[in-house]
Parts: structure tokens; C-alpha cells; sequence
């Protein structure tokens, strides 16, 4: 007996067989002797993508919206240490991606990772077709057929709009009074806009739109964007800026961290990720987010 998922980004999913916790147990002694005490009983759903590997060749998949630098970009393969897409023929590299990659090492797995519309990521965890879901516009959070790990990274929010509008010099939310203003739908980031006073609340968008390219080309007038990941990609819209607005009055993000999602009852693989995640420093984090920002010029907004 098979299932077959529904395309991934123009990529039909290979079909994979039923039965994947027996198959699993053949492969946790080997993979929770590389973690001491972590259970990868959670490194579900893979087995129908892969001959049965080796114990210590354990995979899962990642499913990653790749529009959103410079925590997760599209790039070309020969990108220094980024990850090829199962579904694409390009890589992913960035913030995230190096974290996963910190994570897998943690927990004695591979991951393998496949590029999913953020909207998507939500329905394809809890049905199997990825084992995690990783996004900087925290998808799925409301959803309790989702479990989520300890935040990894904070979210401060900021307003980007470009350098020669009037909106460029504002220093209050009500300073954005008729911007035009719209993010990526079913997001902390569209939500944001809510709280924005006066703002043109203009339809959100749909897969694969980065709203700050739609900022750089005037559709729209600003939008709303994580302060960091933004800064770390800056040169990459060297006509774009952040308004000055205090971080106390900008809007707040719902979740106001980022965590990797998974299916609920996963709970030994989040006790797993949780474990590895605590074990990454600050230090590490400040080093994957400089290696992001060596990347981000490498992006591949538009393919």
C-alpha cells in the first residue's frame, strides 16, 4: 500500500510505502548512539525516499520555504556548504539552513531538505510528507495538530520602505497614515500590519512572493519584515531601509521567537531537537548569522 503527496513546487513527491515506525526501530539504536539518551523516534516519514540506509545514515526531511533571506535562500550548488533540494535543482543556504545543518549533526541524522511554499508546510508535516517544517514566517503556530521545539531565534519586527519615500523618515506607526502596505499571507508578518494605523492594508501575498522586491519596484509602499534577517540581506536592496521607528512601538510578532515545528506526537524527536538545540551558543548563532550574510548576495530571489 502507497501514498503519494501532491506536488512540491512543480515536483510531483515519489510514492513511499506504510509502515514507517517499523521501520524506524531498525534504524534509533544505532542513530540515539550518536545523541546519548535523544530518541529519533520522531525522524518519521522517510523510509519510502530511501533504500533502508545504514544505522548511522538515519535521514529526515526538512521542509523549507526558501524566499526568505537570509534565513533561507535559494542558491546556486556551488554555494559553499549549502543544501541541495530534493525538489529543486538549486540549494538552500542561510540562517536556518546552517541551523538545521548544527541540529542534524546533534541529533546523528542527514537531512534532507525540500522546498515548500510556507503555506504548504503546516498540512505536509502532519501528513507525512516532511518530518520538520522550518520558516522565518512562522507558519503553523496556531495549529495544534503542530508541536513546536524552544525558540532557536528571536523575532523584532521592523518596517522597510524605500529610501526616497515620504515614509522613509517615520518615526511612529502613525507616520505610515496610506502606505500602501502588504507581506506574504497567512503570516506573524501580515498580521503585523494589522496594528500599523492609517496603513493600506493591501492583499497579502500569495507562494514564492518576497514583498520587498514588490517594495524596491514601487507596487507597494512598505512592508513588514524580521529587523534581523533583513539587515543581514540589506545589500541586496541597497534602495530600501528600515524606517525609523522605535522598537517599542513597531509591530510585535505573535510568536515573537523562531522554533522547528513537528507532528504532535512526536514528542521523543522534539525532546531530541530540544536537547540539541540547547547545546548551540550564542556564539554559534552569531557565526551562522555571519556566514548568512556572505550568502545573501548569492540569492536567487527570482527563479
Amino acid at each position: 500500500m502507497t501514498q503519494t503527496g501532491r506536488p512540491l513546487g512543480g515536483a510531483p513527491l515519489l510514492e513511499r510505502p506504510m509502515g514507517r515506525r517499523a521501520f524506524l526501530r531498525s534504524c534509533i539504536a544505532g542513530a540515539a548512539a550518536l545523541v546519548g539518551t535523544a530518541s529519533l523516534a520522531g525522524c518519521s516519514g522517510i523510509e519510502g525516499f530511501l533504500e533502508p540506509p545504514a544505522v548511522a545514515q538515519a535521514a529526515y526531511r526538512v521542509g523549507i520555504d526558501c524566499a526568505h533571506p537570509a534565513y533561507e535562500m535559494l542558491v546556486d550548488p556551488s554555494v559553499d556548504r549549502s543544501l541541495p533540494l530534493e525538489n529543486r535543482d538549486y540549494n538552500v543556504s542561510g540562517f536556518d539552513a546552517f541551523f538545521l545543518s548544527r541540529v542534524s549533526e546533534g541529533l546523528g541524522c542527514r537531512p534532507r531538505m525540500v522546498d515548500v511554499d510556507h503555506a504548504d508546510l503546516a498540512d505536509y508535516l502532519k501528513r507525512g510528507y516532511i518530518d520538520v517544517a522550518v520558516s522565518s514566517v512562522f507558519n503553523g503556530s496556531r495549529d495544534t495538530g503542530i508541536a513546536f521545539s524552544d525558540p532557536y531565534a528571536a523575532v523584532d519586527l521592523a518596517v522597510v520602505c524605500r529610501a526616497d519615500s515620504r515614509f522613509a523618515g517615520a518615526t511612529s506607526l502613525e507616520a505610515l497614515e496610506g502606505a500602501r502596505m502588504a507581506a506574504r499571507s497567512d503570516t506573524d508578518l501580515d498580521r503585523a500590519i494589522a496594528q500599523v494605523p492609517g496603513a493600506v492594508h493591501v492583499s497579502p501575498y500569495g507562494s514564492r512572493t518576497y514583498p520587498c522586491l514588490k517594495v524596491a519596484s514601487g507596487e507597494i509602499d512598505a512592508t513588514v519584515v524580521d529587523r534581523r534577517g533583513f539587515e543581514q540581506c540589506a545589500g541586496v536592496f541597497p534602495e530600501l531601509v528600515v524606517a525609523p521607528i522605535p522598537p517599542a512601538q513597531c509591530p510585535r510578532a505573535d510568536e515573537g521567537s523562531l522554533r522547528i515545528a513537528v507532528r504532535h506526537d512526536d514528542t521523543a524527536f522534539l525532546d531530541s531537537l530540544n536537547r540539541v538545540i540547547a547545546g548551540i551558543t550564542d556564539e554559534d548563532a552569531s557565526q551562522m548569522w555571519r556566514d548568512a550574510k556572505e550568502v545573501s548576495p548569492r540569492t536567487l530571489l527570482e527563479v
